[in-house]
């Protein structure tokens, strides 16, 4: 599974590499962070039966807080592309 993601990740990454050239944003280690916290938090979901940091991402408040915060995190580093190192 982790070789297909990341054949999947090879096909896909370049592309964000453009937008992220010559930013101070090293997009593949943010994506790469983004994606181990949301691994852990599934894997946490499925096992504890336990919120983390308040957060049950078993029911669908929790699951739209998580994504919504993905999705701000998102936004918030493609505005940071724009700046320059």
């Amino acid at each position: 599974m982790s070789d297909e993601r990341e054949e999947v990740g090879e096909e896909i990454l370049p592309i964000l590499d453009k937008d992220f050239e010559n930013s101070i944003v090293d997009i593949r280690a943010v994506l790469a962070i983004q994606l181990t916290g949301i691994y852990y938090l599934s894997l946490h979901a499925k096992s504890c039966v336990t919120t983390f940091c308040g957060i049950d991402i078993n029911d669908t408040q929790g699951k739209e807080r998580i994504s919504q915060a993905v999705q701000n995190t998102l936004e918030i580093v493609f505005n940071l592309a724009k700046v320059k190192k």
